[in-house]
């Protein structure tokens, strides 16, 4: 029987990289050592004499956690790979920095799927440093929230200065609430083995409801056992399409998917996940994709004694994927002794497996972070739709993909291009399948986010929720791209509260309810729900932010200078110390941050550079940068209704012309 008594918990670091970065990670090593954390790596902590395999395995035992290097030379060593998989196997979280764009290899990409990535560019590991320093000194397992060094800010420059620094996170919140999870993924960000089979072991869950509810099941992502084990993305796929196919049972509590993958790669017990998730049936299973051929197992465990209910595994043609899946939820149906008034419907979005197969992959490639798998994702979805030209999912999952990609274009023309694109592949999914919620869903983001349509994003996003009333992606957005920047924070919040619910996992949900809360001047319950947030994903580029904003608002720069550096956002990170400066009277050291951040981010940040000039009184260079805004489709502008530095130019014609022009004041009579 596995023990159950807690580890000793290990202090070191264990680098891993190529021996082509060796003189970056050196310099890895000592910026780390130097700041009290101690590290891990050959060939100096080799003994001599000792072997260099025997070495190896030991300090992966013993290390906290793994800070892979990245890098062209990294994806081709076989070194590298059995230093992942060992940390894997032993549990030990798994913190990649990529020093370039290289794609991953599948042997690689198995492990390291659903991590999150810290971004290096050409060595420069001080960008990065205080994020793994973050991570190390919290618990095993748990990575902290990005961090980097900001001036320390003890002085004032104006008299408003609280609401000031609250202001900058508003500039872009339309991205971290949108529908889709990619830019700050829900998933917990130290998920680094590759099982995805619950082990019985004793660990905390973030959240927990005491009162299950009877008819209900969690479906958890299935574990990939295919030989390369490069199926990951198939895996999940099916588990998430199960979920979407049990959740339309009447009468079935099916928790959605943010929540159910959280569990991924955790040592956690059925318990616990039931206790979490309000479920007394959980839904495991693996998958074993070789050429055409599919051998799915699936098992349904009560949650209370772990007993298994029902168990059944499935060889079938790759082409039987949904039959599979429809004979799953049956046996499902029947186990938990549901009375149905119809036939549960198959759902099939295609008839080609190949189609299929690039539309999952494209899917896993969104929830990822950076422009890069954007691209990747837009592309899989583009092989779907040159196999199937009628599979209306891949064309909505393409419009949702150039959404992304315009959003990371640093040039109108560029993300004109992608706006287009991705209107015209929305239009086509909603024209090839009406009643698809995430067509109109994806439609709806983009009328708002891109093209400042309130009207029609409205129609899109209320035809999304009459399809699917309790899915969460629909009700997040619904909330915070309409609700929120029309100022109707109450129903916004009734919403969000609707969605943690349905996905008590999804830091999203949490994110927009202390979003929401801070606009109605709630700082303690906003405080609370973004601290519930951080504690479901640590690493997260708007919840410092606020976090920050409220301490600055209740007279507390402490605190809130500790919150001012947890940001991976540069950008966010400049904005707030600049304005932070400026408040604390250290102007010279805040004009030289704004030079940064006007030289660095003029196409991303200009909602942001608009706050900082109206915090200063300059009025005339808020206006430009404003407009600077509009040209550029910054989707930041979304809220400038309801932005508390941006509303002191209330009153001001210009100010009434830029509402007019992106559609938030109806036209001059």
């Amino acid at each position: 029987m596995e023990s159950t008594q807690p580890e000793t918990v290990p202090e070191k670091l264990f680098l891993s990289y190529a021996s082509q970065d060796v003189a970056v990670a050196d310099r890895l090593c000592a910026a780390l050592e130097a700041a009290g954390v101690p590290c891990w790596i050959a060939p100096r902590d080799v003994a001599p004499g000792q072997s260099y395999a025997a070495a190896i395995v030991a300090a992966i035992s013993d290390c906290r956690m793994l800070v892979l290097l990245l890098s062209q030379s990294a994806v081709v060593s076989p070194h590298v790979l059995r230093e992942v998989e060992r940390a894997s196997s032993k549990r030990r979280p798994v913190l990649p920095v990529r020093l370039d764009d290289t794609a991953l290899p599948p042997e690689l990409e198995y492990f390291l799927s659903v991590n999150h990535w810290l971004d290096a560019p050409s060595g420069n590991i001080d960008r990065v440093l205080p994020a793994i320093i973050s991570a190390a000194r919290r618990d095993p397992g748990v990575a902290a929230p990005a961090t980097a060094e900001a001036p320390r800010l003890p002085g004032g420059r104006g008299a408003a200065w609280p609401k000031v620094l609250f202001a900058v996170v508003f500039a872009g919140l339309a991205l971290t609430f949108g529908f889709r999870d990619r830019l700050f993924p829900t998933k917990h960000v130290d998920v680094s083995a590759p099982a995805t089979a619950v082990t019985r072991a004793t660990s905390t869950s973030p959240v927990a409801n005491p009162v299950p509810m009877p008819k209900s099941v969690a479906v958890l992502p299935f574990a990939d056992l295919s030989e390369k084990k490069d199926q990951a993305y198939f895996a999940d796929g099916l588990s998430d399409e199960l979920i979407e196919r049990l959740g339309r049972i009447p009468g079935l509590h099916v928790p959605a998917r943010t929540s159910s993958f959280y569990f991924k790669g955790k040592q956690v017990t059925l318990a616990e996940i039931g206790k979490a998730l309000n479920v007394t049936r959980v839904l495991e299973g693996s998958v074993r994709k070789s050429g055409n051929r599919l051998r799915v197992t699936a098992e349904l465990v009560d949650v209370a004694d772990d007993s298994q209910l029902w168990s059944q595994s499935y060889d079938r043609k790759l082409d039987d994927v949904f039959k599979v899946q429809d004979e799953i939820a049956a046996a499902v149906v029947q186990a938990l002794q549901l009375n149905l008034l119809q036939p549960l419907a198959t759902v099939q979005q295609t008839s080609n497996p190949e189609a299929h197969s690039h539309y999952l992959l494209g899917r896993q490639l969104l929830t990822r972070f950076g422009l890069t798998d954007a691209e990747r994702a837009a592309a899989e979805f583009e092989r779907a739709t040159n196999l199937d030209p009628n599979y209306a999912a891949a064309w909505a999952g393409l419009a949702d993909a150039r959404f992304w990609t315009a959003t990371g274009r640093d040039s109108v023309e560029a993300r004109e291009r992608d706006r287009a694109a991705a209107r015209a592949a929305a239009d086509r999914s909603i024209e090839l399948q009406p009643d698809l919620p995430y067509g109109h869903l994806v439609r709806g983001v983009l009328r708002i986010d891109l093209d400042f349509d309130f009207s029609g994003g409205a129609a899109d996003l209320e035809r999304a929720l009459e399809l699917e009333p309790d899915n969460p992606d629909m009700l997040i957005t619904y909330a915070a791209d309409l609700l929120l920047p029309m100022g109707r924070f109450d129903a916004a919040v009734a919403m969000l509260r609707d969605a943690a619910a349905a996905d008590p996992l999804n830091a999203r949900v949490w994110t927009g309810l202390g979003f929401a809360y801070t606009l109605q001047d709630d700082l303690a319950a906003g405080r609370d729900a973004l601290q519930r947030s951080l504690d479901i994903n640590p690493l997260q580029a708007f919840v410092p932010a606020l976090m920050c904003s409220g301490y600055l608002r209740e007279g507390k720069p402490t605190e809130a200078l500790e919150w001012s550096k947890r940001s991976p956002v540069e950008g966010l990170r400049l904005s707030c110390a600049t304005l932070a400066l400026d408040a604390l009277g250290r102007h010279a050291e805040s004009d030289q941050l704004l030079a940064q951040l006007t030289s660095k981010y003029a196409f991303s940040a200009a909602v942001q550079v608009a706050q900082i000039y109206v915090a200063r009184g300059d009025r005339d260079a808020a206006f430009e940068w404003l407009e600077r805004a509009r040209r550029q489709h910054d989707s930041g502008l979304i809220y400038v209704k309801v932005d508390p530095i941006l509303g002191r130019l209330s009153g001001d014609q210009r100010f009434d012309k830029l509402l007019r022009e992106i559609n938030l004041l109806p036209p001059a009579p």
